[in-house]
């Protein structure tokens, strides 16, 4: 007997093998479409936010230059310097820098009081208070009256701005020049804005005050030391790191207009670090080096001032091509795909030399390539997964190939099925053969009892009937019927008498 699975499940079992069958397949193309790298540990994500940054920074010297009129002798003293070194940092792919006011938008009474101190330290020496040891006492008694009596004359300025690219800072080199295009002076929120012709300048991204809060992590990158000498120094930044202690507000005691936001922190701070950025774990500027307060206390200009000069400026802080290059890049260097990491950080390096990290991370990744560091990394999946996929895989293939036996197996075609004939079943018929088999049960059959002929009408002669066929015989196991002459079922082999 063939066992018959309606068309319905039939469907259903043929999709079940096909997925059986498939999935190893999926599994397998899956396990190869994950990335064929090992993904870089989390780490220190504020140290990474300094990585990031550390390229936007750039050194800022002003200098000025003029004479002192002094009314009580009617004489022209200097001419007398004033240079301020400092920080600052790219807020536009064009060129546009943000830093301190303090330290590039001086105004003429801030470079007249500073050259007053040198002349006023000169007479106070020739007058002899060095061998007296009374020169602060001195220049306290006649600081007013030496202000009071003297006006600037020719006053000249300039601003420079140096790159990390460049080899040095001193009185020596020549930076960039630099216009000053918006600020908020000292005195009110000390934020200065400055330009210098470039294309593709690696800025840093402006945060959010309102997401500012007290304890937040931050870093804050600048040049300590520069502003002191004034002197060479290579034009690596300094990245130290601490948090946001308080949140206070501008005053007369701050040196700062009132309603501007500062915040405290306890992040190491030198003089050479004015202007220079605090940047939150996201790599984003909060905050502006401004002034200290003693005891290890520095102040940052919100980052809220910053965005309203640089609105003043029109300064666009979008990030640029050679700032998505550098940070695809060091995604892929974290990721030991030092292949793809220094094809990008070579394309990087074409657009601006000034973006000194891509320099430095494609040599990175030239070194470890050169040592096969990279096939270290390739593993795509850990060995307990690789062995339980593998598992499954076979495991998968030996249930389709189950299901595909099975299935196959019933899909056999079996003997046709007799069809309904008017007055009941007829029984099976043999295969080519038209004569119907006899009614009734079953089974080997006995001969029919022999019929006297009808009488035959007088002068007619009646036609001559057909040989009878030999009666068909069938199967007493499966009820095929039986060719005549064999003495075994030619379907199931039973043994005939």
């Amino acid at each position: 007997m063939t066992l018959k699975i309606p068309i319905g499940r039939a469907r259903t079992a043929r999709r079940l093998v096909a997925a059986a069958l498939g999935l190893p397949t999926l599994l397998l193309a899956s396990a190869s479409a994950l990335p064929a790298y090992a993904a870089a540990p989390a780490g220190d994500q504020l140290r990474r936010a300094g990585i990031v940054a550390a390229p936007s920074a750039v050194t800022i010297h002003y200098h000025a230059e003029a004479y002192l009129n002094d009314n009580r002798d009617g004489k022209s003293y200097g001419p007398y310097e004033d240079d301020a070194w400092g920080s600052g940092f790219f807020i536009s792919s064009d060129g546009y820098i943000a830093t301190a006011a303090h330290l590039a938008a001086l105004t003429n009474d801030q470079v007249k009081n500073d050259m007053v101190e040198v002349y006023l330290q000169d007479d106070a020496e020739n007058a002899g208070c060095k061998a007296a040891g009374n020169c602060t006492a001195v220049m306290d008694k006649y600081r007013a009256g030496y202000q009071k009596a003297t006006q600037l004359s020719e006053l000249q300025t300039q601003i420079e701005v140096f790159t990390q690219d460049m080899n040095a800072a001193s009185k020596d080199t020549h930076g960039l020049p630099a216009q000053l295009k918006a600020s908020s002076p000292d005195g009110q929120a000390d934020i200065a804005i400055l330009k210098v012709n470039g294309d593709n300048e690696p800025i840093l991204p402006l945060g959010s005050a309102s997401s500012v809060q007290s304890q937040d992590p931050i870093s804050v990158i600048g040049y300590p030391g520069v502003g002191d000498t004034s002197a060479q120094t290579l034009l690596v930044p300094t990245v130290t790191s601490g948090s946001i202690t308080a949140l206070k507000q501008g005053s007369a005691d701050f040196g700062l207009a009132p309603g501007v936001s500062i915040y405290q922190t306890d992040a190491a701070i030198e003089h050479g670090d004015s202007g220079g950025p605090g940047i939150n774990q996201d790599g984003q500027v909060v905050g502006l080096v401004s002034f200290g307060g003693g005891n290890a206390t520095y102040f940052l200009i919100s980052v809220k001032e910053i965005r309203d000069q640089a609105k003043q400026a029109g300064a666009d802080n979008s990030l640029g091509q050679i700032d998505r290059l550098w940070r695809q890049g060091l995604t892929y260097f974290d990721q030991h795909r030092y292949v793809k990491a220094k094809a990008v950080f070579d394309q990087c390096v074409t657009l601006n030399k000034v973006q000194v990290g891509c320099a430095q991370y494609a040599t990175k990744a030239a070194g470890l390539l050169s040592k096969d560091e990279e096939s270290k990394y390739t593993s795509s999946l850990p060995t307990g997964l690789i062995a339980g996929i593998g598992g499954g895989i076979l495991l998968l293939l030996i249930l389709g190939a189950v299901l595909f036996v099975v299935l196959s197996r019933r899909g056999r075609p079996g003997p046709p099925q007799p069809q309904p004939q008017a007055g009941g079943w007829t029984g099976p018929t043999a295969y080519g053969s038209t004569t119907p088999g006899p009614t009734g049960p079953v089974g080997p059959q006995a001969p029919p009892t022999p019929q006297a002929p009808p009488p035959t009408q007088v002068g007619f002669v009646p036609p001559q009937q057909p040989a009878t066929p030999e009666q068909a015989r069938f199967c007493s196991n499966c009820s095929s019927v039986l060719i005549p002459g064999q003495s075994a079922c030619s379907r199931c082999g039973h043994q005939t008498a």
